[in-house]
């Protein structure tokens, strides 16, 4: 069972795990970017019958990333400055610009919410509101990725976007300050991105890639049935300087 919930490793992190590895969605001497674009080309449209598949070829390629892993994000969160933005995006967009170091463009149509300001310092509500916004997955997996503002972009923010509201109140009575979000439009350099957290369904996540609490049990509903799991993974800015 996996016993650490970070890798500490910079380059193609060590996965240390006590079990076998099971079968991997990468063929040997395959580019792991080739090989997740070649899964994505024949199963984008799987549905939910490609849940476990997509979680396996996605945690099996974010593993040779340049970057620090992070099992529990809520070890991860602390480690990111205030300032930064989030966003729900598509799956592959996400992937072109950490494997091929593609940028990602942000062109809304019209005046509403695509990003939320993200400061840890306030709590989870800024990632909240990003999990929220729009209806991006890979066969039940989401991504947001959190990244720094650039004269690149445009943000309006949510005191100046009409007709939306300060908080949001859910069917279960919780509220969420909306305050938060934003409206972006323009271009996110793939160097501006700080961090990536991936959501998986928890029925169909590998166990031989769950933590000892994770096999115990996950992020629950509101009926307090097992729901999800998440990854993070963090990106330094430069070699010269720290994430705190």
């Amino acid at each position: 069972m996996q016993r650490r919930n970070v890798w500490h490793n910079k380059k193609m992190l060590e996965y240390v795990t006590k079990q076998e590895s099971g079968p991997s969605h990468i063929p040997p001497n395959e580019n792991p970017a080739s090989s997740f674009f070649n899964f994505v080309e024949h199963h984008r449209n799987d549905g939910v019958e490609g849940s476990m598949s997509t979680t396996r070829i996605i945690l099996e390629t974010i593993k040779g990333l340049d970057g620090i892993l992070y099992n529990d994000v809520g070890t991860m969160y602390p480690l990111i400055k205030g300032g930064i933005l989030v966003r729900r995006e598509n799956i592959e967009t996400v992937m072109h610009s950490l494997l091929e170091n593609q940028n990602i463009n942000i062109e809304p149509k019209g005046l509403y919410p695509n990003v939320a300001w993200f400061d840890p310092a306030h709590g989870s509500a800024g990632l909240k509101n990003a999990f929220l916004e729009g209806r991006a997955q890979l066969n039940g997996v989401v991504a947001v990725v959190g990244f720094e503002p650039s004269d690149m972009l445009a943000v309006v923010d949510q005191k100046d976007i009409p007709d939306e509201p300060g908080v949001f109140s859910g069917r279960a009575g919780e509220e969420l300050d909306r305050r938060l979000v934003a409206s972006a439009h323009g271009v996110v350099s793939h160097d501006d991105i700080r961090f990536v957290v991936f959501r998986f369904p928890f029925q169909h996540f590998p166990e031989r890639d769950m933590t000892d609490e994770e096999v115990l049990g996950g992020d629950k509903n509101p009926n307090g049935k097992l729901q999800y799991i998440f990854r993070g993974i963090l990106f330094q800015k430069t070699s010269e300087s720290s994430i705190h």
